[in-house]
């Protein structure tokens, strides 16, 4: 980052002292606390959009509505056009001309859905916003009679559009693919030390399914919720046993295993990837991210801890930095303790909002509640009872 971005983004962000949190804390008034930047972010997601994707070779358009920004919206369409469904007839069209990834453009405010040599095939605009989402159905049937997209009415002259538009969304219980889980027996399962895919498998469902739930009835991934409910343990001695019991099925001894993995190590591995020691040097002394670098080296983030590990041995890129001699960025973000705990007793906001509101992602707002735990007996309570 240049020296013109970093002053920039100091003037963007706002000097709030503690005096000053704890006020408009207790006024509810969290945009204290938010850069410029985040603020408008936050700002939309009360509203929504209405988008247009033109088909750049005819001008055909599909019109579309979402609670989320545009560009998180159009990777939800390439994740259909990278599937087998046929739901969507835009969808199935952008397959059909080869689209394979959706291009975000600032300038454009919007973006272009390009095929496999970089050719654009669709675009994609902003064309309406409401504040009020109760709004956004009413706007969504506006401009798809506006631009007369809806085939039932003029059939592919001019569209995409499969509905008039208008639908009511839908969420929880109320979706039609909506799956019941007795949350009770999701909890059992897990205190038991069951995997994931085992828990799947005696539900019925999908091994995506049970970590959503578990995020929806607790608020914490797989992991998190074994250790919350004891199952940690349990868990290590099933896999322990399941080891145990394939290499006696194929005959492994640990003698072998371990010959076998030396074989298998550094150059030795058919996925090898020789790495030049001083380019990651100076890629890790230019502040980058360890999947920033990764992508620069077209590596695998791991593969980039393996190679500090090997050339440097260490593996946190803080201290590598240190070594070097050039200053690590700050990265880390105070967050009050009794405003935490404030936040988390009222139970009104999600941890996603709460991080949000402390200008942090979800992972640093889970390490601040754990080290608070931990020094606290009361912040433990209060936390574990937000869990129930």
């Amino acid at each position: 980052m240049s020296e013109n971005n970093k002053e920039k983004d100091k003037k963007k962000k706002k000097k709030v002292s503690l005096d000053d949190f704890k006020k408009n804390l207790d006024s509810k008034d969290y945009s204290v606390f938010m850069t410029e930047k985040e603020e408008k972010i936050y700002d939309r997601k009360r509203g929504g959009s209405i988008y247009k994707i033109t088909n750049l070779k005819n001008g055909k358009v599909y019109i579309g509505r979402t609670k989320n920004s545009i560009a998180d919206r159009m990777y939800g369409h390439m994740s259909v056009v990278n599937s087998d469904s046929n739901d969507m007839l835009i969808d199935t069209i952008m397959r059909n001309q080869g689209v394979v990834k959706y291009i975000y453009d600032d300038q454009f405010k919007g973006g272009f859905f390009v095929d496999s040599i970089g050719i654009k095939k669709f675009g994609v605009e902003e064309i309406d916003y409401v504040q009020n989402i109760d709004d956004l159905c009413d706007r969504e049937k506006y401009w798809i009679a506006q631009y007369k997209s809806y085939i039932g009415d003029f059939g592919t002259q001019f569209g995409y559009n499969q509905t008039k538009g208008g639908e009511p969304f839908l969420f929880g219980e109320d979706h039609p693919l909506y799956i019941k889980i007795d949350r009770n027996r999701l909890r059992e399962l897990i205190r038991t030390g069951y995997s994931g895919g085992e828990i799947a498998g005696k539900l019925g469902i999908c091994i995506r399914t049970v970590r959503s739930k578990t995020r929806e009835f607790w608020g914490m991934n797989l992991f998190e919720a074994r250790e919350h409910f004891g199952g940690e343990e349990a868990y290590k001695e099933r896999l322990r046993k399941q080891l145990s019991e394939s290499r006696k099925k194929y005959g492994f001894s640990e003698d072998w295993r371990k010959s076998a993995s030396i074989k298998r190590s550094g150059a030795g591995n058919i996925m090898y990837r020789p790495i030049d020691k001083d380019t990651l040097k100076s890629l890790i002394e230019e502040h980058l991210l360890v999947k920033e670098i990764a992508e620069i080296l077209e590596i695998n983030y791991t593969t980039v801890y393996d190679k500090m590990n090997e050339f440097w041995g260490k593996t946190s890129i803080i201290a590598l930095r240190s070594q070097f001699g050039v200053e690590n960025p700050t990265r880390w973000k105070y967050i009050p303790k009794e405003a935490l705990k404030k936040l988390l007793a009222e139970g009104k906001l999600t941890l996603n909002q709460i991080a949000s509101y402390f200008g942090v992602v979800r992972s640093t707002l889970y390490k601040r509640i754990k080290d608070f735990s931990e020094q606290d007996p009361n912040f433990r309570t209060i936390h574990e009872n937000r869990r129930l």
